[in-house]
């Protein structure tokens, strides 16, 4: 910004204080020429004070990043949220960091839905019938491949098996059917796997 200084009389020539020796139209005529002379970013003004210059010079330094970074660990340390989760942490975020940020994070979440699910079966019980279970997985966009992969080795294990069908956004009920439908028609026994070194034996090769 350019600030364009109006000259006074001398007071001690001039009894009125406020006595510009130039008229306001012509210090508005040199503030329009200046201001069409420069960049669009660039503002002008005028006045009869003097004006202390304000630098901006460090604006760009390492000093100054520094205060700009404690200024965003602060907006989100006060506002509860983790850092490596909104934004990636610092400039080499950690896996486990970002893990586990997720996993306190979530963890919020989980409280309200541990009652909404006590509630519910509270409710299906006492309204509905007894036998029934209703249970939510503990499962978000976050934490989807790990919680698949924990029940998917919990299920080859024998371990239920209905947990790792419908973490794959499966109802239990579709589930059911199609495996009594694949069981009927023998749908097991037709898809033989190919060859590899997993099935490979000498009484029970594997389809070629």
């Amino acid at each position: 910004m350019l600030i364009s200084k109006i000259p006074l009389v001398d007071n001690g020539n001039s009894g009125d204080v406020d006595d510009f020796a130039i008229s306001l139209e012509l210090s508005q005529y040199f503030n329009q020429l200046l201001s069409n002379a420069v960049p669009d970013q660039v503002a002008v003004g005028y006045s009869p004070m003097d004006i202390e210059v304000v630098d901006f010079e460090k604006s760009n330094s390492a000093d100054s990043t520094d205060r700009l970074g404690d200024a965003i660990n602060n907006l989100f340390e006060n506002a509860g949220a983790s850092k490596v989760a909104v934004s990636g942490g610092g400039t080499n975020p950690s896996t486990l960091a970002i893990k586990y940020g997720m996993i306190a994070d979530t963890g919020i979440v989980w409280v309200w839905v541990n009652r909404f699910e006590f509630w519910l079966n509270y409710f299906i019980k006492s309204n509905i019938a007894e036998g029934f279970i209703f249970e939510i997985h503990r499962i978000s966009e976050y934490n989807k491949d790990e919680y698949i992969n924990e029940r998917k080795d919990a299920a080859t294990l024998g371990k239920d098996k209905m947990s790792y069908i419908t973490a794959i956004e499966e109802t239990p009920y579709i589930a059911y059917q199609k495996l009594r439908f694949e069981n009927a028609i023998g749908l097991t026994d037709m898809m033989i796997p190919l060859k590899s070194s997993y099935n490979a034996s000498e009484n029970e090769p594997g389809r070629p």
